[in-house]
């Protein structure tokens, strides 16, 4: 939101096009921001939007043109995640995608409920980061390494082909401001 405020009111006065954002359905559409969009986006080239329910919000509240709005929808095109077989057709494959940065993405829960399931259930965990040999390490203590693989960092496109290959995907996190993987 701020962003867009101060593009506009930046790039204004050197008459230069520019593109807004709204992002969600919540804090984009109180009252006095509708009334600030209103302004601001009128100078807007295009408002890019992730949903056809923030750019029905868009118009219903009379913030802009519906021809000015584009829908750009964040994760994945469902003929993406067309399912594949799986890494291994005699297990149960369960996926984690996350990087190794902060303990809220929690791989600690993910891998320790492993213990708890039949040997033919395998863990792949896709991501990078700091906190990877530490849950490398629990992986060890609790010797289950035959039943976990660590994929690192993969590209986008890899992480898509990998999650058509999963049983399951899970995503362990305490907490998250927007959780990309799970609409992937």
């Amino acid at each position: 939101f701020a962003s867009s405020i101060y593009t506009c009111l930046a790039l204004r006065r050197r008459r230069v096009a520019w593109i807004a954002s709204v992002y969600g359905l919540e804090s984009a559409f109180k009252p006095w921001r509708r009334w600030v969009e209103r302004v601001a986006f009128v100078y807007a080239k295009k408002v890019v939007v992730p949903s056809l329910a923030v750019k029905n919000k868009l118009v219903q509240y009379k913030i802009t043109q519906q021809d000015k709005i584009k829908v750009i929808p964040n994760g994945t095109t469902l003929p993406e995640m067309t399912r594949k077989p799986g890494f291994d057709p005699k297990t149960t494959t369960i996926g984690c995608v996350a990087n190794f940065y902060s303990e809220i993405k929690g791989h600690r829960y993910v891998t320790e409920a492993l213990k708890y399931l039949p040997s033919n259930f395998k863990l792949i965990l896709i991501g990078d980061g700091v906190l990877k040999n530490e849950i490398f390490s629990l992986v060890e203590n609790l010797k289950i390494k035959d039943q976990v693989l660590f994929l690192g960092h993969k590209t986008h496109n890899e992480v898509i082909e990998a999650m058509r290959k999963m049983d399951v995907l899970v995503v362990p996190s305490l907490s998250e401001s927007f959780g990309l993987v799970a609409i992937e």
